[in-house]
């Protein structure tokens, strides 16, 4: 066995200190990079088709790391849900926006954006089904009544679509999905002349 000086024993420590400390901070930083594209902080990201598979690839990676369960599987899942809806990969987006529904059945986003999906499929009835779901997990959830309407809407229900548009108006704004949601439904209103 070869000797080792101490001196050299303690640079070999404190390399592999700053090497394990490089490497984590490296991790981490991927991680927040991962996290700022799964979840798109930039909203013009969602309009954008040549980010679609950045915001995929990094929901995928925080999934097959294994290092999340139940709800919060669920928020990565239903995140991946929503890249593959915007790449029109409608059968994917259901099939994940139903993983994170049984994941976390109490999450009114996934029966939202899941509706969502059927809206752009033209399955009026599915959508609307999906969005009086999510209104039951949360009835202060402005953005399902506003798509319910929509979904009304397209299939004729025109007092109806109204009354579903007034109700989102009701529904105190807890955030900018709620604010899109006012917005929306006034112009809307504004639009039928209501």
């Amino acid at each position: 066995m070869m000797a080792v000086s101490v001196r050299a024993r303690a640079t070999l420590v404190a390399l592999s200190g700053f090497l394990c400390i490089s490497f984590a901070s490296q991790a981490w930083a991927q991680s927040e990079q991962d996290r700022r594209d799964c979840f798109s902080t930039d909203s013009r990201n969602y309009e954008d088709p040549n980010f679609y598979d950045v915001g995929l690839a990094a929901c995928e990676r925080f999934i097959r790391s294994r290092s999340y369960t139940g709800k919060d599987l669920a928020y990565y899942v239903r995140q991946k849900a929503n890249w593959l809806h915007r790449k029109k990969d409608y059968d994917g987006a259901l099939r994940e926006f139903a993983y994170a529904i049984e994941l976390d059945p109490n999450h009114v986003e996934s029966y939202d954006y899941r509706a969502d999906v059927f809206l752009d499929l033209g399955q009026y009835d599915r959508a609307i089904d999906e969005y009086n779901k999510a209104i039951r997990v949360d009835p202060n959830y402005p953005a399902a009544y506003y798509s319910r309407g929509r979904a009304l809407e397209k299939l004729g229900k025109l007092e109806d679509a109204i009354a579903s548009y007034k109700l989102s108006l009701e529904v105190p704004s807890k955030n900018r999905i709620g604010d899109w949601a006012h917005t929306e439904a006034r112009k809307r209103l504004q639009e039928l002349g209501r």
